[in-house]
């Protein structure tokens, strides 16, 4: 599946590349490489665009590559899986939406936590390094309880209407606030560091990275014609 998104100085979001781990809540694909060379480097990739219009429109392009893998899907689609130990395709759209609401306090109260420039720590990652991070998808982690999968969706509207109000109050969050989102930061636990885009970014780049596991899906040879 091709998609398309915003570009940057380095071609940040280009297909493919944005895709994510959630390393405590999430199936991820941490390399545990956060601390290596490109540790050392500022969060100045994305400096030619303004952040938080870029970001809303991340958010958005992001969401319609979602809906446009979901819609239209009948219960026995949504429901294939490769195998029993794999998620079928509402199995990983509620993994999403699991994530993406996890993560929304936690976001909020970075945002809110004072825009303060002097509060740069001394290393944080390059957006470009947090996104080839978690686009690779070679490792795979077990989630725990709180995120797998219940069963909860069964219809492609009702999985369109959870991600659609979740990514809303994403989108919100980014809209409404007014500070620099540079300047306001919060600990990763294996990726050390980010500011409070990339928290977005990696927000949207989760979303993506399991919008391609779903691709796969469908992409099987015993996947539902209908």
């Amino acid at each position: 599946m091709t998609r398309s998104y915003p570009m940057t100085r380095s071609n940040l979001l280009r297909p493919g590349a944005v895709a994510v781990l959630l390393v405590i809540f999430f199936v991820a694909g941490c390399t545990g490489e956060q601390n290596m060379d490109d540790a050392s480097a500022t969060s100045t990739s994305m400096a030619d665009m303004d952040d938080r219009a870029m970001l809303i429109e991340t958010l958005e392009l992001n969401a319609e590559s979602f809906r446009e893998m979901v819609s239209g899907l009948t219960p026995a689609q949504l429901a294939f899986q490769e195998s029993p130990d794999r998620w079928s395709i509402a199995g990983v759209a509620e993994h999403i939406v699991a994530t993406e609401t996890i993560f929304e306090p936690m976001i909020q109260g970075i945002l809110a936590s004072g825009d303060d420039a002097n509060a740069m720590p001394d290393s944080t990652l390059s957006d470009d390094r947090v996104v080839s991070v978690m686009a690779d998808r070679s490792q795979k982690y077990q989630a725990p309880e709180v995120a797998q999968p219940t069963g909860k969706f069964s219809t492609a509207e009702d999985i369109l209407a959870a991600f659609d109000a979740q990514r809303a109050r994403t989108i919100e969050m980014v809209e409404s606030s007014e500070i620099d989102l540079r300047t306001v930061y919060g600990d990763h636990p294996a990726l050390g560091t980010l500011d409070g885009a990339q928290w977005i970014l990696f927000v949207a780049s989760h979303a993506d990275r399991h919008i391609d596991q779903m691709q796969q899906v469908v992409d099987h040879s015993g996947f539902p014609a209908s």
